[in-house]
Formats: structure tokens, sequence, C-alpha cells
């Protein structure tokens, strides 16, 4: 947000967009988003990149889990170190539910190739928790190719900044 209000050239501008169809009687929404921008490059000029996707999402309801599926594809005109333009993609799958009335289990898998080379398949098992009134528990195991599970936690305490 330091940059926020800085339109000189010397700073990374980006447009992001996004629409959707999204019904609040239904729990389908189906959307294409995306990002256009440039970065100043030190030697002149400025690198132009963008991304585009498109997902759908359907809600857990009718004792059915709950459905994420993306797909994104972008470009980097200049990824740097005198590399080549680079145009990537990737692909998001999720299945995720409630578990009580307090708690969310979602299990997923990505696959990414980044244009130059390197392509990666990770999955992961999220859970969070309701505590109580402004306390979530979240913890995540994530698992990628040839490399040890990682694990990660976070306690969130997201206070009101106005009167309830």
């Amino acid at each position: 947000m330091g940059g926020f209000n800085d339109y000189s050239s010397d700073t990374d501008k980006t447009l992001q967009y996004k629409l959707a169809f999204a019904n609040p009687m239904n729990p389908l929404e189906v959307g294409y988003y995306g990002s256009r921008g440039s970065w100043p490059l030190a030697e002149g000029g400025f690198d132009q990149y963008y991304s585009n996707g498109f997902y759908v999402q359907r809600d857990p309801a009718a004792h059915l889990p709950g459905i994420l599926v993306t797909y994104q594809m972008a470009y980097d005109g200049n990824p740097g170190n005198g590399a080549f333009p680079a145009a990537s993609n990737a692909a998001s799958f999720e299945l995720y539910d409630n578990v009580g009335s307090r708690g969310m289990l979602s299990v997923g898998k990505q696959f990414t190739n980044d244009g130059m080379g390197d392509q990666a398949q990770i999955g992961n098992v999220d859970a969070s928790y309701h505590v109580m009134r402004f306390v979530f528990v979240y913890v995540e195991a994530a698992f990628n190719q040839q490399q040890k599970p990682t694990w990660n936690g976070l306690i969130w305490l997201p206070l009101p900044v106005g009167p309830l």
C-alpha cells in the first residue's frame, strides 16, 4: 500500500479485474479474472505482463462438498536475468466441506508451469476452526513433489475497528 497513490514512472502499476456470475440463491459462481501491468526496468523501458484465468466455485450445499476449479494463464515479457519472455499456466482443484457448524476441511491439488522449464505439482490439506468470537485457527499440510511435507498454522484474531 506504500505506493498506492504514487503514479510516477518508476513504480509498478497493475490493473486487476474480475467478472463473475453469482446468484445469492444459488451456491454456484462462475468467473473470469486477470491483471495487466508493467514494471519499470533499471536499464530503461518497462516489463509488460498479464494474467487471466477462469474459475468455477460451488459452495457446500445439499450434503455435497464444495468445489473450486481454476485455470490461469500468464505472460511476462521480461522475466529477468536475460531470459526470453515466458508464458505460464496453472490449474487448481479443491474439494471442501463444513465440519460441524464451526469447522471446514479442504483437500486440493495444484499444477504449475512457469514457462521457463519448471513444472510442479502440489497437494494440500487445510483445516480451519472458529474457536470463539474473533478467534480462528488454521492448519495446513502441503505436499510438493520431491520435497518433505510442510506444515503451517495460524491463530487469527480479527478484531472489529468500529462498534458492533
